[in-house]
């Protein structure tokens, strides 16, 4: 009679601690703080939220509220920089939708998976998860899915210089999104097209496109995405050699970085102020800035972004005669460009260097 109480007594426990994991997700599921993405307080309940998923986790019925949870907090660790901590645990997200037949999301997981992998600058990886994302996508209908992966798969290929390849894959997904009515998914392709554009110097068509996204975000009343809007058009106007009009939409993107926490994405806008400087023959400010920007990288493991900043940081130091330490820099961007086998900075770092050497 005994062991009867006590494996009744273990059930009853069993039962309780499962309750309360479910009290545990369910609170932060639907607290204000999570879904509003309220900076300050998310970075004091940091823990607590995450050990409610990692609980849930476990526990297959809580499943239906921890995908949402999982997906709502993906921003905010993402703008935060605690990529190797998210990257373990949306990995388990994902086994655990796969291990449930949670098709749908498994399509959605993987492909944040895919996005963070962008932010830690591991392309292989993004590839292979934007691919396994497109694949889902297409065997359950899920028509959002995959535009959404197309349009950041095709984002990545700028960097490669599969500049076709990314120009298809941004206009396919441009047309779901538009018969989807999806204002979000059209602005986030604009956006790209506009990336593109620059690289390829049409600079009517990328100015055409960045708009665009810029509106349809102030529309939305999207401050976050407007930083990518304006990051991108501060890039254009700095290669046109407007730096005036890109130290203006600069300083409007960093003012809402830090408004919304965005953290990683500071160090791309202090570079890109640097490059207007150096345009306008400012190269004290210019260097300080880009050596703010490289510190920035470093702290985020940022590989493509450190190649950027170290090109920028070559060209300011040949501007006021340190050519040693320019090299210097030139050669490791070259490096780190080859490293992430990303063509089109390749090319352009090399010109330079053969400039000055």
């Amino acid at each position: 009679m005994g062991g009867v109480s006590d494996f009744a007594t273990a059930e009853v426990r069993v039962h309780f601690f499962q309750e309360r994991i479910v009290r545990m997700v369910t609170h932060w599921r639907d607290h204000p703080a999570v879904q509003q993405l309220e900076v300050a307080y998310l970075d004091r309940e940091r823990d607590a939220i995450l050990k409610a998923i990692s609980l849930g986790l476990d526990f297959d019925l809580a499943w239906p509220l921890v995908k949402p949870l999982v997906i709502a907090l993906t921003p905010y660790m993402e703008r935060r920089g605690h990529w190797d901590a998210w990257y373990t645990l949306l990995n388990r997200a994902i086994a655990t939708a796969q291990k449930l037949t949670d098709l749908n999301g498994e399509t959605t997981l993987t492909a944040l998976l895919a996005r963070l992998c962008q932010r830690m600058s591991r392309p292989q990886e993004v590839v292979h998860y934007y691919r396994r994302s497109i694949r889902l996508a297409r065997q359950t209908g899920n028509r959002f899915e995959e535009a959404r992966a197309c349009s950041n798969l095709g984002f990545l290929y700028i960097d490669g210089g599969h500049w076709w390849r990314a120009e298809a894959l941004s206009y396919h997904a441009l047309a779901i999104f538009e018969g989807l009515e999806s204002a979000h998914g059209q602005a986030h392709t604009h956006n790209h097209l506009g990336v593109l554009f620059v690289r390829q110097r049409q600079w009517d068509s990328a100015e055409i496109h960045l708009q665009r996204a810029c509106e349809i975000w102030r529309q939305q009343n999207d401050v976050h995405s407007l930083i990518y809007g304006f990051l991108n058009l501060g890039l254009l106007y700095g290669e046109q050699a407007m730096p005036e009009k890109a130290v203006d939409v600069l300083n409007r993107a960093l003012q809402f970085a830090e408004s919304s926490g965005e953290q990683s994405l500071v160090g791309g806008i202090l570079n890109n102020l640097a490059i207007a400087h150096r345009f306008s023959g400012n190269f004290r400010e210019a260097l300080r800035l880009a050596l703010e920007a490289e510190k920035l990288h470093r702290h985020f493991s940022l590989k493509l972004e450190l190649a950027q900043v170290w090109h920028n940081l070559g060209l300011i130091y040949t501007c006021i005669g340190e050519l040693i330490i320019a090299i210097r820099f030139l050669e490791a961007s070259k490096r780190m460009y080859l490293q992430l086998n990303h063509t089109s900075g390749v090319k352009a770092v090399t010109a330079d260097l053969e400039r000055f050497t």
